[in-house]
C-alpha cells in the first residue's frame, strides 16, 4: 500500500533552529596532517575481474543509405560507447566502431555529403560511409555532454551543450569550435537544438525558454513560450528536444508531456498543442504531414491544415529519431513505406501505416561494458552493482566467482535490511526491494516498493538500524531541500528539508538516533543558496530534528559536503568531506579527531555521491576519500592510497572491491592477523581438570587454533569484540606449553602467542 508521505514541515524547523543551529568545536589537539605512514597491512596486487554489466542502451539514432541499401546509424552506451550500423533489410549488424574518450551519445545527424556527426560526451565525431571509419572532430569548449546535433548543410554543425548552456559551432572546413556563449546565464542545458533556413533555435533549462540565435552575428532573440494551463508561466519546464518539419518547430517541454508548435515563417505559435506527448523528435515529412506519438498512439499531424489524426496504431515508446524505409522486398509483412526507429534496448521498431501493425526486430546491437554506478555487498554476501545508464544489474559471487545480470535501473544507493538489499533509483527517487532469499526475475525480484515524491530523485543515503529503513535523497532538477524517508513496517514517511536548503549526502543510525549529514547543492540547474554543509541528528521515535551542527575541520577549508556517516568500533562517529577525514564524539558532535588528506579546494559543480567508508575486522577504514581507496589506521590516521575510485566495498572475507569505470578489481586480503593477547591463564599453574579454558582476544571473527606442538587441541570464534574462549582437550596428565593463532576470513595465519604452562593432573 502507499502511504501518503508525511511531510516536516518548514516552519517548525526553522523555529527550532534558533534552539539546535550550532558549531562543534574542534578537539584541542586534532591530529594535523602530515606525511602518510606506511600502514601494517600487505595488499596483493589488484586483479581485473572484467566487467560486471553489458548491455545494450541507445539514446538516439539516424538513417542512411549504404551500398544502396537502408542503414540505421546509433551508438550504444558503454565504456567507450560503440558506434554501430544495422543493415535495415537484412537486419543485420555490419560493423562496431570504439569511440574512444566517449561514454555515450545523445544525438547523431547525417551531414549533406552523408557522413553522419555523432556526438559523444563533449566530442563530435564524424562516420564516413565510404571507408566506415569515424574521426574524432575534438571536443567542444567547456562542454562535458553535447545535445542536438544539427548540420547546416554548408560544412557548419551546431550543437547545445552541459554545462553552462552554451550553443558551438563546428567548422568542418577549418576544423574549428566557435563558442556562442551560454544562452541564459545560470541555466545548464541546452538540450534541444535545430538548424532551420539560417537561424538555430535552441532550447534551455532547467527553467525553459526557446531562443533564436543568428549564426553570423551570435545574437540571440528570445521567443517567449505561450501562457498554457499545463505550466506555470513563472517558470517554465525545461525544453527537452527540438525538431523541425517544414516550417514547423516542434518544441518538446519535459514533465508535463506536453508538445508546443511555432511557425518559424510567421513567427507565432500555433493554438493547437498536443498533450501526453512521448517525443523525443516527431518524423520526417511525408505527404505534407509529421508523425509523432502521443498518449501511446502514432498520430499524424498535418503541417498545413494543423489537424491531428490518430493512425490507430499503438505505440508506447519514443521515436529516437526515425526514418521512412522500404524493406517490402525482404520483409512483406512491411509493404510500402514503414517508419523505423530504434528503442532504448536495442530492438529495431517498424510502424506500418498501411497495415496499421508494428514489427519489432530484437537488438542485435553489441553490448557494451556499462560503467559501475554503484557497488555493495548485500546480505548474502555477495555483491551487488548497478549501472549507468540504467537497465541492467550484476550479482557477483566473491566464493565462486558466479555473475549473473538481471534488469535494474540506475540505482544510487544500496543497503541491506534483513534478508534484503533495498535500491535507491533514479530517477523520481524509487525504492526496490531485492529479496536475496528468493530468485531473480524482472518485476518480481527486485519489485518497487515504494515511490518517495516530493520533489526527490536521487536515493543515495540509504542505511537501517532496529528494523527500520533510512532513505536520503537529492531533490530533482532546480529543486532544493533534500529528503529523510523513513520505512517502519510497512509505512514510508518522508520529512522534507530537515536541514533547509541542503541535500542529505549520507546516513547513520545507531540507539534510535539517525545521524546525518549534507551537501549544499540541490538538483540540476540550481544554485546553493547555502555555503557550508552540516551534521544533523533526528529523533527517530518524535521525528524531529534535534540538533544541527557545522563541524570545525582543521585544513578542509569550508566543507560544501560531507559526504559520508558511519560509526566506527571505537564508538566514534567517521565522517568524511572529500578529502579529510574526521571522527565526532557521538554525544556532544565534538570533532576529536581530523586530518585532511587529499586537498580540497571545493571547486565543484555539484557533489551528490556519499563518500564510503567501510570498517575491516582488524580495524582498519577502508574508504574513497577525494576519490581515492584509501585505508587509514583510526588512532593514528596514518593512511595509504591503493587506487582511484568512488565505489568499493569488502567482501565477508576482508578482500577489497572496487569499480574502474565497467570493471570490478579484487585486491586479496593477505595480511595476517597479530598474534592473539592471551588473558588467561594469567601465568603457569596447575589445571583443575583436562579441559582447560584459554581467553584471548583477537581480529573479530578470526578462527582461535590451541595448538601442542603440530597438533590442534582446541578452537573458538573470535566475537565481534575480538574476544574468544577455547577449551582445550581433553588432554592427558602432562605438562603443556601451548600455542595459540589467529586465522582470518581469508585464510592468514597469525603468528603464534605462547599461553602460560599448563600442567594437567
Amino acid at each position: 500500500m502507499r502511504t501518503v508521505p508525511q511531510r516536516l514541515g518548514l516552519v517548525p524547523i526553522l523555529i527550532a533552529l534558533a534552539l539546535v543551529l550550532g558549531t562543534a568545536p574542534a578537539s584541542a589537539e586534532p591530529v594535523r596532517p602530515g606525511p602518510a605512514a606506511e600502514l601494517p597491512a600487505r595488499f596483493a596486487e589488484p586483479e581485473n575481474l572484467g566487467p560486471l554489466i553489458r548491455s545494450v542502451a541507445v539514446f538516439d539514432s539516424a538513417y542512411g543509405v549504404e551500398n544502396g541499401r537502408d542503414v540505421l546509424y546509433t551508438t550504444v552506451t558503454g565504456s567507450p560507447a560503440t558506434f554501430q550500423v544495422i543493415d535495415l533489410d537484412s537486419h543485420t549488424l555490419l560493423r562496431t566502431i570504439p569511440l574512444p574518450g566517449a561514454a555515450d551519445s545523445w544525438s547523431h545527424a547525417v551531414d549533406h555529403d552523408g557522413s553522419v556527426i555523432i556526438s559523444g560526451g563533449g566530442h563530435l565525431f564524424r562516420y564516413q560511409p565510404s571507408d566506415a571509419t569515424v574521426r574524432d572532430l575534438g571536443r567542444a569548449p567547456g562542454a562535458s555532454v553535447l545535445y542536438g546535433v544539427s548540420p547546416d548543410g554548408a560544412g557548419n554543425v551546431y550543437a547545445g551543450t552541459y554545462p553552462d548552456g552554451k550553443v558551438i559551432k563546428y567548422d568542418s572546413a577549418a576544423g574549428t569550435f566557435t563558442d556562442f556563449g551560454s544562452v541564459v546565464p545560470g541555466q545548464d542545458y541546452v538540450r534541444g537544438l535545430a538548424y532551420h533556413r539560417g537561424t538555430v533555435y535552441a532550447g534551455v533549462g532547467i527553467t525553459g525558454s526557446l531562443w533564436s540565435i543568428d549564426p553570423g552575428t551570435g545574437a540571440k532573440t528570445e521567443i517567449p513560450l505561450p501562457a498554457r494551463p499545463e505550466f506555470d508561466p513563472a517558470r517554465p519546464p525545461s525544453i527537452y528536444s527540438l525538431n523541425t518539419a517544414g516550417d514547423l518547430l516542434f518544441v518538446q517541454l519535459s514533465d508535463v508531456n506536453l508538445l508546443l508548435i511555432y511557425d518559424t515563417v510567421a513567427g507565432a505559435w500555433l493554438d493547437t498543442a498536443v498533450s501526453q506527448y512521448r517525443g523525443l523528435y516527431t518524423s520526417p515529412e511525408r505527404d505534407g504531414k509529421t508523425f509523432l506519438v502521443a498518449g501511446g498512439r502514432l498520430r499524424s499531424f498535418d503541417l498545413a491544415t494543423h489537424e491531428l489524426v490518430d493512425t490507430g496504431i499503438a505505440f508506447g515508446t519514443y521515436l529516437r529519431h526515425s526514418a521512412w524505409v522500404d524493406v517490402s522486398a525482404t520483409n512483406p509483412e512491411l509493404p510500402g513505406l514503414s517508419l523505423v526507429t530504434v528503442q532504448y534496448g536495442g530492438a529495431v521498431s517498424f510502424l506500418n501505416p498501411q497495415t496499421g501493425r508494428v514489427i519489432s526486430k530484437p537488438s542485435i546491437l553489441e553490448g557494451s561494458p556499462i560503467t559501475l554506478q554503484t557497488l555493495e555487498r548485500g546480505p548474502d554476501d555477495r555483491l551487488y552493482a548497478s549501472g549507468y545508464p540504467g537497465g541492467t544489474g550484476a550479482r557477483f559471487d566473491p566464493e565462486g566467482g558466479g555473475l549473473t545480470n538481471f534488469a535494474l535501473g540506475q540505482s544510487e544507493g544500496m543497503a541491506t535490511l534483513g534478508d534484503s538489499l533495498y535500491l535507491g533509483n533514479y530517477p523520481g527517487a524509487i525504492m526496490h526491494e531485492l529479496d536475496t532469499t528468493k530468485p531473480l526475475g524482472a518485476g518480481t525480484n527486485p519489485r518497487q516498493a515504494h515511490d518517495i515524491g516530493d520533489d526527490q530523485d536521487r536515493p543515495f543515503a540509504i542505511t537501517a538500524g532496529d528494523g527500520k529503513l533510512f532513505v536520503g535523497t537529492i531533490p530533482t532538477y532546480g529543486a532544493l531541500g533534500g529528503a529523510v524517508t523513513i520505512k517502519d513496517g510497512a509505512v514510508w514517511s518522508t520529512y522534507r528539508n530537515v536541514v533547509p536548503g541542503q541535500s542529505v549526502m549520507s546516513l547513520a543510525y545507531r540507539d534510535g538516533k539517525l545521524y546525518g549529514s549534507t551537501t549544499v547543492w540541490g538538483g540540476l540547474g540550481i544554485e546553493p543558496t547555502e555555503t557550508v554543509a552540516r551534521v544533523f541528528v533526528f529523533d527517530v521515535a518524535t521525528r524531529t530534528v534535534e540538533k544541527i551542527i557545522t563541524p570545525e575541520l582543521p585544513g578542509a577549508v569550508t566543507a560544501k559536503a560531507i559526504g559520508a556517516l558511519s560509526f566506527g568500533p571505537d564508538g566514534l562517529l567517521w565522517g568524511a568531506a572529500w578529502g579529510t577525514i574526521f571522527a565526532l564524539d557521538p554525544a556532544t558532535l565534538e570533532v576529536v579527531r581530523s586530518r585532511e588528506i587529499v586537498a580540497t579546494d571545493w571547486n565543484f559543480n555539484h557533489l551528490w555521491r556519499p563518500i564510503q567508508l567501510r570498517w575491516a575486522a582488524d580495524g582498519l577504514l577502508y574508504t574513497t576519500l577525494g576519490g581515492n581507496l584509501t585505508v587509514v589506521e583510526p588512532r593514528s590516521l596514518k593512511s595509504r592510497t591503493l587506487a582511484a575510485t568512488a565505489l568499493m566495498t569488502l567482501a565477508a572475507n576482508g578482500d577489497v572491491y572496487y569499480a574502474d569505470g565497467p570493471d570490478l578489481i579484487r585486491i586479496r586480503d593477505i595480511t595476517a592477523p597479530d598474534a592473539p593477547t592471551v588473558s588467561a591463564p594469567a601465568r603457569p599453574g596447575p589445571s583443575a581438570d583436562d579441559t582447560p579454558e584459554v581467553s584471548v582476544r583477537s581480529e573479530a571473527g578470526a578462527l582461535i587454533q590451541l595448538w601442542n606442538g603440530d597438533q590442534e587441541v582446541g578452537r573458538d570464534t573470535a566475537g565481534s569484540d575480538g574476544a574468544a574462549t577455547v577449551v582445550a582437550g581433553p588432554l592427558a596428565d602432562g605438562t603443556y606449553r601451548l600455542r595459540v593463532t589467529a586465522t582470518d576470513a581469508a585464510g592468514n595465519r597469525s603468528q603464534p602467542a605462547d599461553v602460560p604452562l599448563i600442567v594437567v593432573r
